[in-house]
């Protein structure tokens, strides 16, 4: 172990994108900074068929390695219309003993690029795989609150996760209701009033409810934004985090280790 390692809480980004060509492209140098950064483990999500191959045979390849990859597999809700149609293959890479999660899926309203009917079409796929497996799900919302709720509640509870969550404590709280962990990202250390109910949600979330995450390359912390996420940079979003809840950083970095190796089933590892 590193100086920094041995110097730091060690850490489990739960949701980052390895295979988009930006971190792709300089992945070596991504990873390097990331076991600097006493990174421990990285969900490595897929959004698409290829993606999903992608991440699976990253995971494999750093199995043994001090920093762990695991894969999720799915189709992202902007582009299942798209992919649709190879559901069967997302299946496939969702059975492997390696795979960790189901989804990335949901909703998205922000984009007026799929219909509602063929994201929920895609969404329920979803859930019926990770019930049929028994693994988490891994669920984006952008501008669908009461569409996913609604939606999530006519099967609630479900095992899974609301990725970079950016809603307010009410919503956070529908998030529980329902069963699912609350993931939260860059944005909670973006500085304005706009964004006081965001980290009112997150102060407010049960310690054992938490996980932490990048969704890196998208949405950087403070120090980085305008520029391109990486894993290494989930320390900002935990150090806001520990200041949101007047939390010491070596327990509050214990629970979510915890919280995020129970959730992905790989407690028993």
């Amino acid at each position: 172990m590193n100086e920094a390692s041995a110097a730091t809480p060690a850490l489990f980004d739960s949701h980052c994108h390895l295979g988009l060509d930006s971190l792709r492209e300089d992945l070596e140098n991504v990873l390097a900074r990331a076991r600097d950064g006493a990174l421990q483990h990285i969900v490595d999500i897929g959004i698409s068929v290829a993606t999903s191959e992608q991440a699976q045979a990253r995971g494999l390849a750093l199995s043994q390695s001090e920093l762990q990859l695991h894969p999720s597999a799915g189709l992202h809700p902007c582009d299942c219309a798209e992919h649709q149609g190879q559901f069967s293959e997302i299946a496939e890479l969702a059975a492997h003993e390696r795979c960790v999660a189901i989804g990335e899926t949901g909703l998205d309203l922000y984009w007026d690029s799929v219909p509602l009917a063929v994201q929920r079409a895609s969404l329920d796929k979803h859930i019926e795989l990770g019930r049929a497996l028994g693994k988490p799900l891994v669920l984006h919302c952008r501008d669908a609150w009461e569409e996913l709720f609604e939606q999530l509640a006519e099967q609630a509870p479900i095992h899974g996760v609301l990725h970079c969550f950016t809603g307010d404590r009410q919503e956070a709280e529908r998030c529980l209701e329902l069963g699912l962990m609350v993931s939260f990202g860059g944005p909670l250390t973006y500085k304005g009033r706009r964004n006081d109910p965001l980290r009112e949600a997150a102060a407010a979330v049960p310690e054992d409810r938490l996980l932490i995450e990048t969704d890196a390359p998208f949405l950087p912390p403070q120090p980085w934004r305008g520029k391109r996420n990486e894993p290494a940079y989930v320390r900002a979003t935990f150090d806001k985090l520990c200041d949101l809840r007047g939390a010491e950083p070596g327990q509050l970095a214990e629970r979510l280790m915890q919280n995020s190796l129970r959730f992905f089933g790989l407690d028993a590892d």
